[in-house]
């Protein structure tokens, strides 16, 4: 069901579809729990996250999500092609000044904060989901503090130069 929307690894690109085997197995839970109980996915998401939204609503119960974020884990692959053009220099100043806290210097995330790792994540992926932060699409609902938390952080970025350049920061990051 998930190869419908995601690929098995970072190193394929196909529009719309990214790697998710990146983020870590407490985040990937964290989400699918957030799109089975309705914190996320509701109507005023987009479209993948409405899809997202049916897709956990199939999972039985909370193993059945653990069992999916091992399976994550296991997937591997080389870094998928670089897509969005972004100043580097100043995206590690937005990035040390806002993201890094929470992020962790090299964007390794941080568990207990329920905080993804971002470096290996596509960058168009990373454009997006702060697009979505700022445009409310996403981190909306009441009961998601994570979201709201982001939602804050990505307003603070200025345009969508600066979440490109965050983006291409981080990307640079695995380099």
């Amino acid at each position: 069901m998930c190869g419908l929307s995601w690929l098995p690894g970072p190193g394929k690109f196909e529009p719309g579809r990214t790697s998710i085997d990146t983020s870590g197995a407490v985040y990937v839970v964290a989400q699918l729990q957030k799109f089975k109980s309705g914190v996320r996915g509701g109507t005023a998401a987009s479209d993948s996250a409405r899809q997202m939204a049916a897709m956990a609503a199939t999972l039985a119960d909370d193993q059945a999500m653990y069992d999916t974020a091992a399976y994550i884990a296991t997937l591997d692959g080389a870094a998928s092609a670089v897509t969005v053009d972004g100043d580097i220099q100043q995206g590690a100043s937005y990035y040390r000044q806002f993201c890094a806290a929470c992020h962790g210097p090299a964007a390794q995330g941080n568990p207990a904060l329920n905080s993804p790792r971002l470096v290996g994540a596509d960058d168009w992926y990373i454009v997006s989901q702060l697009e979505a932060f700022r445009s409310g699409s996403r981190g909306n609902n009441p009961q998601d503090r994570t979201g709201k938390q982001m939602r804050v952080m990505a307003d603070v970025l200025p345009d969508t130069a600066a979440v490109a350049s965050v983006a291409a920061y981080i990307r640079s990051l695995e380099q």
